[in-house]
């Protein structure tokens, strides 16, 4: 047995069918719910509002159109059918469920959040733009979405976009403008800057509107899933466990750009994570990125209690830990661990700050600025097999803070580094070591292709630590093998402590179809002009065999 959503006519408001379709289930037992083929449209009127603590997204009062909370067993279906989003929504978000299914249906928005728009003048120090989508011309300003979120910057983020190519540029960069005072004529838009391109993308808005968000949830399952547009993350789980995600795609409709940011985000995940045979292009960041949090300590409150902070702004009002978790404590300079204590209670004192106090005494060595993780994440197993990921800024697989990483049968071809592996207490604060890497039969085709990426080399392994200690490294084995690389000549694989790097039955084919310019000022990278095809920082063991057109 199953409930049917009933499908309203068309362009009404198809929330009041779901909210009865999700009662009738809550009340008769039966957790499967299905959305006929079609169009269902969503409007602000009816929604769940709620305060969301989101995470690498912004926190806000949301207006969530399908919200789910506490249900075991849920199973939700789609065929061939688009649920459309009329402003700035929340499309889903699952709390505290179990055995959570989800399948069969295509997320899109009405409006836009990151509009493209064609360039059809260039002048000395400024471009006329036809902009693309919906969008009001008012008082020499330009508004996308009417709500209380508008423009809360007031200011637009502008990247240069190549519409023959399909591509960022490999010299385009952003360019801040504010969105005062414009020159608007005849539809056309004055915006300071000068572009190369036949195009340029517009970002005129915060993470406010994450496509789904599976939130503390056991056993998730995401299968023929796709999502057009997002206004943030295209998928982001967090604190769940047991998460498969097969044929999920993240890529845009009619509109140049899909996610604002990361297409797939799991954060503070356990157990076994599949991503298998998914996709994602359109997106102005990283494809998948898979970590945990680093917490600073802000100091200790007595010999068994520490206040805890929050590191990056993006992780506010997220749970620090609870009791049970086992905390391991670390040196942030050098991601070295030394110790690791059992919670006894975790209380939330505001959304930056949490006391931790533990069974046992802290150790002496204990200071503030040390940096704290919850180790049940970083014993997660993920695996990525058989994806296609392109992007138009940003990286590929992103994997920190886990046991094992497998990315296999997948083909990359993005701005940033295909692969980047990083982990540390500052910058972003996401965790951390990884035990065992394995990359193998991967395609890496033109990756690194933007200048002003901040990872220059397609696999990059680069904890972000101040300096290495002769006698600790902060990941295990990373193992590189039967992949082919396509490029300009130009490092490639580069990994910085690490217990042992296995390069092996590799195939570099070079070409010369964008420039490779290393960064004078360097981030997550130790490239220079005439590096070698793989780099080595203080790794204990290198073994390089059998790998063709090698240098």
């Amino acid at each position: 047995m199953s409930v049917i959503v009933e499908q309203p006519s068309a362009g009404k408001n198809a929330l009041p069918a779901w909210i009865k379709a999700l009662e009738e289930a809550r009340k008769t037992g039966d957790h499967h719910l299905i959305f006929l083929p079609g169009t269902y449209d969503f409007y602000p009127e009816g929604c769940t509002r709620k305060y969301c603590y989101f995470s690498n997204n912004d926190h806000s009062s949301k207006n969530i159109a399908l919200y789910l909370e506490g249900m075991d067993d849920l199973k939700i279906s789609g065929q061939n059918t688009r649920l459309l989003f009329h402003g700035r929504l929340s499309p889903l978000l699952a709390e505290k469920c179990r055995d959570l299914h989800i399948s069969g249906l295509a997320i899109d928005f009405e409006e836009t959040f990151l509009s493209d728009a064609v360039i059809v003048e260039q002048m000395e120090n400024s471009a006329r733009i036809r902009l693309n989508g919906k969008h009001f011309l008012e008082n020499g300003k330009i508004l996308f979405v009417k709500d209380e979120f508008e423009h809360l910057s007031d200011q637009l983020y502008i990247r240069p976009y190549e519409y023959q190519t399909g591509e960022t540029p490999f010299d385009g960069d952003v360019t801040v403008v504010e969105n005062k005072d414009l020159e608007i004529k005849d539809g056309l838009v004055t915006v300071p800057g000068r572009y190369k391109t036949s195009g340029v993308l517009i970002k005129h808005g915060k993470r406010l509107a994450p496509g789904i968000v599976i939130s503390s949830c056991c056993g998730v399952t995401l299968t023929d899933v796709t999502i057009h547009h997002a206004a943030g993350m295209g998928l982001l789980c967090q604190f769940c466990s047991d998460v498969t995600l097969e044929r999920v795609h993240v890529q845009p409709s009619d509109r140049v750009v899909s996610a604002s940011d990361d297409a797939i985000h799991l954060m503070e995940c356990r157990g076994k994570l599949l991503i298998k045979d998914c996709s994602s292009s359109g997106t102005l960041d990283d494809a998948v990125n898979v970590h945990g949090i680093y917490r600073p300590v802000e100091r200790t409150a007595d010999d068994f209690s520490l206040i805890l902070e929050t590191g990056h702004p993006q992780q506010t009002g997220l749970p620090a830990a609870a009791p049970g978790d086992t905390l391991e404590l670390l040196k942030a300079d050098t991601s070295r661990p030394y110790a690791c204590l059992k919670v006894k209670e975790a209380e939330q004192l505001s959304p930056d700050r949490t006391r931790v106090t533990f069974e046992e005494a802290l150790p002496a060595v204990c200071s503030s600025g040390d940096g704290t993780r919850v180790l049940a994440p970083g014993q997660a197993v993920l695996e990525v097999s058989g994806c296609r990921f392109s992007t138009l800024r940003g990286r590929g697989v992103l994997a920190s803070g886990l046991a094992e990483v497998r990315i296999r049968e997948c083909h990359f071809h993005t701005t940033g580094a295909a692969v980047f592996i990083a982990g540390g207490c500052s910058t972003w604060f996401e965790t951390g070591p990884v035990k065992q890497a394995v990359i193998e039969n991967n395609v890496f085709e033109n990756c690194c292709y933007n200048r002003f990426s901040s990872t220059r080399e397609t696999v990059s392994v680069f904890p972000d630590i101040r300096r290495t200690e002769e006698d600790f490294f902060c990941h295990g084995r990373i193992i590189v093998r039967n992949n082919s690389f396509i490029s300009q000549k130009r490092p490639q694989i580069a990994i910085l402590s690490a217990e042992e790097a296995v390069i092996t039955d590799n195939t570099f084919t070079w070409n010369t179809l964008y420039p490779f310019d290393p960064p004078e000022q360097k981030m997550w990278t130790f490239a220079e002009k005439n590096s070698p095809c793989t780099i080595f920082r203080h790794v204990k063991n290198v073994i390089q065999e059998r790998n063709s057109d090698f240098y």
